[in-house]
């Protein structure tokens, strides 16, 4: 279905650059569903919740920092609600973490309230210099059953750059979630440099539209993992010029800061 309303736009802002000489060919990459800035246990869909305090954006920063990222993907990050204190979530963590940023709209966020809902979107935070970024609509149901997928373009040296792109897809079911994957990769598909792809993809490792997914990119947790664990949240990366080194998740301390788990890949660039 074509979307009626206008396709939200992606930005970017450069407050940090790297020096060149400094860059090595190992990337520490995290992905991360902040939940809109509330905890665990609470409903940000609920008027009565309230989240995205000062408190917990500089607890989620606490958090990034444990792990000393280059490359921060976050899903569910909120804009102007009404049940946040914080209103430029990506602003108040990319300047706290010294850190590039760029960001990509879902589109409306909602609570009960739906007129009061602010916007909701996915965002990258780099320690390079973003030379470009774009927001793709994946897949158009209503309003507010929407989704993209943000694409950046990173420099890591004059001569090399690395694209990545990150996605919170709709797990309604089946036939949404394998056009949403089939639109991601029809996004890589013409990228030269090396790719990776990273959110939450809404399904498990062994369900078939993931699976479908797994033959052009490379599951970073299966490549240094045997054990099946249950998990929706994905660092997918480019077979031909990206290695996994290691993948984890943040400290247990951090766990109640959403419902999702923050989890990470340290990466190789091969070429």
């Amino acid at each position: 279905m074509l979307n009626p309303m206008p396709e939200p736009l992606a930005f970017h802002r450069n407050i940090n650059e790297a020096e060149w000489d400094s860059i090595s060919d190992e990337l520490t990459v995290l992905t991360f569903n902040i939940q809109l800035g509330f905890n665990r246990d609470q409903n940000p869909l609920l008027d009565e919740e309230y989240g995205g305090t000062e408190e917990h954006l500089l607890a989620l920063v606490d958090a990034i920092k444990s792990i000393d990222p280059d490359v921060v993907a976050l899903q569910e990050v909120a804009s102007g609600r009404s049940n946040t204190e914080i209103d430029d979530q990506l602003r108040f963590l990319a300047e706290a973490l010294h850190m590039n940023y760029a960001y990509g709209g879902n589109g409306e966020s909602f609570t009960q309230n739906i007129f009061s809902s602010g916007m909701y979107g996915n965002a990258i935070l780099s320690k390079y210099k973003i030379v470009a970024s774009n927001n793709s609509e994946i897949i158009y149901v209503n309003r507010y059953a929407k989704r993209s997928c943000l694409y950046v373009d990173l420099e890591l040296t004059k001569n090399r750059s690395i694209a990545i792109f990150n996605t919170h897809l709709l797990g309604d079911n089946d036939s949404q979630k394998q056009v949403q994957v089939e639109s991601i990769l029809r996004l890589t598909e013409n990228i030269i440099s090396p790719k990776l792809i990273v959110g939450d993809f809404n399904q498990r490792p062994d369900e078939a539209a993931l699976l479908s997914f797994s033959t052009f990119y490379n599951d970073a947790y299966l490549e240094v993992n045997d054990l099946f664990i249950e998990r929706i949240d994905y660092i997918f990366v480019d077979p031909d010029s990206i290695a996994v080194l290691d993948v984890g998740w943040l400290g247990e301390e951090f766990e109640a800061l959403s419902d999702h788990k923050g989890y990470y890949a340290k990466l190789f660039l091969t070429n």
